[in-house]
């Protein structure tokens, strides 16, 4: 794909091994299969991630140097609030209740063990596939029990708005960008 993830370089690792394994030139082919994927690496110009720190954060959280708030703050500012809306959702809702995420945080449905009212699941989708009327129509067929609200979104959605003003109430917020609305 000429997209240089680094991730897509797993795929080619059990093949290689087993050629390495398996190959009565073994010498030759080793050789001959890492010349051509290092090549491969510098000529797409594929990148790393820095792996070091993550599995030092890891370590450090097995061991009980690190909290779980500092350990989940290392993969992002809003990983601990995304993780507090998952409870909020878990203690005010049941697995069989449905919930509308207006965000682009789809992540929160599994994370909650919760599904979605509607079938655009990320304030993008609703965007990119101009699914206002949709979207609305379908919140008002299956009114989901809580709708987790991101306000600092320059998304304007003026029909949910106008939906939750009619249907819901404002019952917590988390950290300063999170709005979750009850069903009334």
């Amino acid at each position: 794909s000429t997209r240089p993830y680094p991730h897509y370089l797993i795929q080619i690792l059990p093949p290689l091994i087993l050629i390495i394994l398996y190959t009565k030139k073994f010498w030759i082919n080793t050789i001959i299969l890492i010349t051509i994927l290092i090549y491969s690496i510098l000529h797409y110009k594929f990148y790393f991630y820095a792996t070091v720190s993550y599995y030092q954060n890891f370590i450090q959280y097995i061991l009980k140097q690190k909290s779980t708030e500092s350990y989940r703050q290392y993969f992002g500012n809003n990983v601990n609030n995304f993780y507090k809306i998952s409870e909020y959702i878990d203690q005010n809702s049941l697995v069989s209740d449905h919930i509308y995420i207006w965000s682009d945080n789809p992540h929160l449905y599994p994370l909650s063990s919760r599904l979605p009212s509607t079938k655009y699941i990320t304030a993008y989708h609703v965007l990119d596939y101009i699914g206002y009327d949709r979207t609305i129509s379908e919140l008002k067929t299956k009114p989901p029990k809580i709708i987790v609200y991101n306000i600092s979104m320059n998304r304007p959605f003026p029909m949910l708005d106008q939906f939750i003003n009619n249907y819901y109430y404002l019952d917590d917020q988390i950290g300063s960008n999170y709005l979750l609305f009850k069903l009334r």
